[in-house]
């Protein structure tokens, strides 16, 4: 699955993408999976918390957004972007829906490094992008249900 994301987020022109999932206090959502050359610093060692951001704001209202110019917007938690060195510009996220609830979020994003300009920004995505991020956010969640499925048949004493 991991290959269909990395393929889905090179289609779109996306630098880098993550799927974030809620942690275990329900509290933080994490990255249990990223693309970019810095996802050795993120995954696993970096924790979104819930009542800021706009990835929390799409766990949170349980819709897509689309965002131009995402260094701009007050919503925006810059705290992953002062870590990595880098200037969130354009943004995507889904909500991921798996186990009957929405559990996690899906983002892809343009970006820059934070000496450049903001003559250099990339373009912005296209709603056609966002259609597709949602698909994939779709078809992954119901990979995640057959999975987890197929566990729960296999478990001892099920």
């Amino acid at each position: 699955m991991a290959d269909r994301i990395e393929s889905l987020l090179a289609d779109l022109g996306a630098d880098e993408g993550t799927i974030w999932l809620l942690d275990s206090t329900d509290n933080h959502l994490v990255p249990v999976f990223n693309n970019g050359p810095n996802a050795d610093k993120f995954v696993g060692a970096f924790r979104q918390p819930l009542d800021r951001g706009i990835i929390s704001m799409v766990l949170a209202i349980q819709s897509a957004v689309i965002e131009r110019d995402v260094y701009k917007n007050p919503q925006h938690d810059g705290s992953a972007d002062r870590r990595l060195g880098l200037v969130t510009v354009h943004m995507m996220a889904v909500p991921l829906y798996f186990a009957g609830d929405s559990r996690g979020v899906i983002s892809a994003v343009r970006l820059r490094s934070s000496e450049s300009d903001e003559g250099s920004d990339p373009p912005p995505f296209e709603k056609t992008h966002l259609e597709s991020l949602k698909k994939s956010a779709r078809e992954l969640g119901q990979s995640l249900d057959t999975s987890l499925t197929e566990l729960s048949t296999e478990w001892p004493g099920s």
